[in-house]
């Protein structure tokens, strides 16, 4: 036992040293406005570089770091922790010239106090974290003034938020305590005994450098002395730096940044990306970007991995698998599992906690359970891909990773996509960094609450049948489901766990026009570890319905596995028909095909997509197999029609095909290349130029008729290119520009064949107001006019792409969601879309005002806080897309109207 007892401190004295390396050089991460700044100035390269040399040589002689990891304190018993607070101003930034002018008593409130900071202290931050067993107390000292202005420190202002010693931040502290040691017995502050200080925070006036403007302001951080100092018995070496005020907020210092800070004190490494390629992870913990939540106000948690190096819990160590474990929400109760193959130790491993909007985490982007992969052999986070610490994000989208964003509801299981398992074989996947399986799992997962639960396996417990792939052979084996057609469906089927003793295959599908003559198929007995077999002696068959237009039908498989015990579920669209519809990409290497398909795709109409950067101009006859050709030039400025362009669309014409052709300064291009295809066959005549961001329909127009449109913010029309045109040789305006009687911006023409001229780009149309037709409205006009469109059975009268609800054999998404008629689904504006399908709305308008200002914010409030009525429709406060509305929509907002924020994205 002694010998034991000895290799684990062994262990652990080897863990410690490598977080304290990692940790050596640790600052707060830059706020999105400095890191912006950066950016834009060129100098975000030269800042990085400088932070890296400044970890390499804090590497090289890391300080003094408290080590609290071996305590065993509790909550009946806890750990008090002596602090000192130095407050310093300079000559040329003395601390009443700020924003605020910050006394003693504001930082005893902001740090050291409970129940006095309305949001929250960081006493009651490492009170909350450590479950009560690590209490903060302290004295504050100043304000003093450095004997330098606050550049001097900075290396004379070059930016960087640090210099070289003695025109450094290090020297400032030196600087500071001896100005102070006067008033100060620095030994009070050696918590351990060892004969160094251990809290000592040093407060300079002003922002810090991460979060304001000012070049010659320092970076937050925490670091060693150069030249360390001896008063009062004691060796002053480690310190953690912050600043006043806080430039986000105009105001006082936030707690975020010093918790983060203090964090470092206590040997805690980076958990963000310190070279900025990624986010590390994110704001789901104090040592990542968290320590911005709520502007600083509000950081949350320590993840579980830093809150056993504090010792302020103990993992649940999984050692035999687990049915139906208890969760309770981390902010009051430290039930965190510690999982791993077989259930070993080592270095590498996955820990499992429940976090909730509650308490310091009231601002995580989500709730549910966190799943975290651990490698103590990693260094930092610099590898976005294999750091020391990462989270598994449920969605499998890695947007931490991919520096997409901190964090979404779509992370924790089973969050906002009601992803309920972890394992093997899912995205993301519980396989070490190696690839090595480790037949680790949580599945089963309930529902986000304050007491969760899930199974945990550290062995397989269950097989674990997936479809690896599919055959669709129809009758006449052309590849096209024609009407009437017998369709044979062969499933491949592999077992990658446990052996399984029944497995069935069943199928359905959502168009009640399929019949299915056998609709399910038998295996039996499967083998696991990676065993596969298939349904091809056991076909599953359906016939193909009569249909006017060819449609994407979709299909849903079940796979049942020991008689109902598992299941496991695929699903697959199928194109029903010969696709008529030919996308023309003439983007020259844009991406707006995607646009265009997507658009064809949620009416469930295929298409076929012609690029033209890849396969040249289509001949007329590469059109003519097709009943409609959408044909879009996108927003490059010149040349968009090459003389075998026009002359394959003529051709398509002259056979009688249906052209909808769009892109701005076409007509002019046109008027000046081929005058004859614009007058005679797209029946348009170029007017001049001509502006306007508002288009007006045209009453009796097929196209327009009671609609209005124009382009989203920053839309990519140019003014230059922007032109009118007039209708001629019998064809009828759709759209003209608004606060004009004869600038027409769009036509229709019916005769021997059909066009649809738009001279501006479709895809600049703005879809998310109810004021103004949306892209899908127009779309279903212009298909209703140039191919009779209808995919029946969806009875849409109002043509807004949703069926009617008193059709409940509609295969389209109805107007009372789900995709079945639902009368009594919630309609809160009336418009005949439910609630939960309803896109008829400005998102962030939650009071139905037509815009969106502060008294959306107050509307918000009073709804949550107040009693106040709901949002109509609930939804249109959901400015985040967490799937819930609470008050991080209410910042989002003022973000977006104050503050440059992303606009809200319902």
């Amino acid at each position: 036992m002694l010998w034991e007892a000895m290799m684990w401190n062994f262990h652990f004295l080897t863990l410690f040293i490598i977080v304290i390396l990692a940790a050596a050089v640790v600052a707060a991460p830059l706020t999105d406005d400095v890191y912006r700044r950066l950016a834009d100035e060129g100098r975000l390269d030269e800042f990085i570089e400088m932070t890296q040399q400044h970890r390499t040589a804090l590497k090289e002689n890391p300080p003094h770091f408290y080590d609290r990891s071996m305590n065993k304190s509790s909550a009946e018993d806890p750990d008090t922790f002596r602090v000192l607070i130095i407050l310093v101003d300079f000559p040329d930034l003395p601390y009443t010239d700020g924003y605020v002018a910050a006394t003693p008593d504001d930082f005893d409130s902001l740090l050291l106090s409970e129940n006095m900071n309305p949001t929250g202290s960081m006493t009651e931050f490492y009170k909350e974290n450590s479950y009560g067993q690590f209490i903060i107390v302290g004295d504050i000292a100043g304000w003093y003034m450095a004997p330098n202005d606050h550049g001097y420190y900075t290396d004379y202002c070059t930016g960087g938020g640090d210099g070289t010693y003695p025109t450094s931040a290090d020297k400032l502290v030196e600087d500071v305590v001896n100005l102070a040691d006067p008033d100060v017995d620095f030994s009070l502050y050696d918590n351990d005994g060892d004969g160094y200080v251990d809290g000592l925070f040093v407060v300079h006036s002003g922002t810090p450098y991460e979060d304001g403007n000012d070049n010659c302001a320092i970076w937050s951080h925490a670091g060693g002395m150069l030249n360390p100092q001896y008063l009062d018995g004691v060796t002053i070496d480690l310190y953690s730096m912050e600043g006043e005020e806080s430039g986000m907020l105009s105001s006082f210092g936030q707690v975020g940044l010093f918790a983060h800070e203090f964090g470092h004190v206590l040997g805690l490494p980076d958990l963000y990306d310190t070279d900025y390629s990624s986010r590390g992870c994110g704001e789901w913990t104090v040592m990542s970007f968290g320590s911005w939540n709520d502007y600083g106000r509000t950081p949350p948690h320590f993840d579980p991995w830093c809150k056993k190096q504090l010792g302020f819990i103990d993992y649940n160590i999984c050692t035999e698998n687990i049915t139906e474990a208890d969760f309770p929400a981390v902010e009051y109760d430290p039930a965190i599992y510690r999982l791993w193959a077989e259930g070993t130790s080592g270095d590498e491993y996955f820990l499992v906690e429940n976090r909730r909007q509650y308490g310091f985490d009231l601002f995580v982007p989500g709730e549910g359970l966190l799943i975290w992969h651990i490698d103590e052999t990693a260094w930092g986070s610099d590898d976005e891909w294999h750091p020391l610490v990462m989270l598994e994000q449920a969605d499998g989208r890695f947007d931490l990773q991919e520096d997409r964003n901190d964090g979404d509801g779509s992370d924790p299981y089973p969050g906002i996509l009601n992803i309920t398992e972890f394992g093997d074989n899912t995205v993301p996947n519980s396989r070490a960094y190696s690839g090595t399986i480790t037949e680790v799992g949580v599945w089963d997962i309930s529902s986000s609450d304050s007491i969760m639960s899930a199974n945990l396996d550290v062995t397989w417990s269950r097989p674990y049948v997936t479809v690896d792939s599919m055959d669709l052979i129809d009758q006449n084996d052309d590849g096209f489901l024609d009407p009437g057609e017998i369709v044979q469906i062969y499933f491949y089927l592999r077992n990658t766990q446990l052996e399984a003793t029944s497995v069935n295959v069943g199928i359905s599908s959502d168009d009640p026009d399929i019949v299915f003559t056998d609709a399910s198929a038998a295996i039996g007995y499967l083998p696991g570890d990676g065993a596969t077999t298939s349904t091809m002696g056991d076909a599953i068959e359906f016939v193909v319905p009569d249909v006017v237009n060819p449609i994407y039908d979709s299909f849903f498989v079940t796979v049942d596995i020991q008689g109902g015990q598992f299941f496991a579920y695929y699903a697959f669209e199928q194109e029903i028909g010969h696709t008529r519809i030919l996308i023309i990409d003439d983007d020259r290497g844009g991406n707006y095909e995607e646009l265009y398909a997507g658009d064809f795709r949620a009416k469930r109409t295929p298409t076929h997509v012609w690029d033209k950067s890849v396969s040249g101009s289509p001949a007329g006859t590469d059109l003519a197999g097709y009943s409609m050709v959408v044909w879009f030039t996108g927003d490059s400025a010149a040349d968009f029609l090459e003389a075998a362009d026009i002359a394959a669309m003529k051709y398509y014409l002259d056979n009688g095909g249906s052209l909808f052709l769009t892109g701005q300064g076409l007509a002019g291009e046109l008027n000046i290349e081929d005058n004859d295809f614009l007058e005679n066959y797209l029946h348009a005549q170029y007017a001049g130029p001509y502006f306007y961001f508002e288009h007006l329909g045209i009453d009796g127009s097929p196209i327009s008729d009671g609609l209005k449109t124009r382009y989203y913010g920053g839309a990519p029309q140019a003014l230059s290119l922007s032109q009118k045109i007039s209708p001629i040789n019998g064809a009828d305006p759709a759209f003209i520009y608004k606060y004009s009687t004869d600038a027409y911006s769009a036509l229709s023409y019916a005769g021997d064949f059909k066009v649809v001229f738009f001279t501006w780009g479709y895809e600049a149309i703005w879809n998310d107001s109810p004021k103004y037709a949306t892209r899908d409205t127009i779309l279903t006009n212009i298909m209703l006019f140039l191919d009779g469109w209808n995919v029946p059975p969806c009875f849409d009268s109002d043509g807004d792409g949703f069926g009617d609800p008193d059709h409940p054999e509609n295969i389209c998404v109805v107007d009372n969601c789900p995709d079945i008629n639902n009368p009594d689904q919630a309609d809160s504006d009336g418009d005949g879309i439910g609630d939960l399908c309803d896109e008829g709305f400005l998102c962030g308008d939650t009071d139905l005002s037509g815009g969106i200002n502060i008294l959306d914010v107050t509307f918000v409030i009073n709804y949550l806080y107040k009693g106040g009525p709901a949002p109509v429709p609930p939804q249109s406060a959901d400015v985040n897309k967490s799937g819930s509305i609470n008050i991080l929509d209410v910042t989002h907002i003022i973000n977006y109207l104050y503050k440059g924020g992303p606009p809200p994205d319902c």
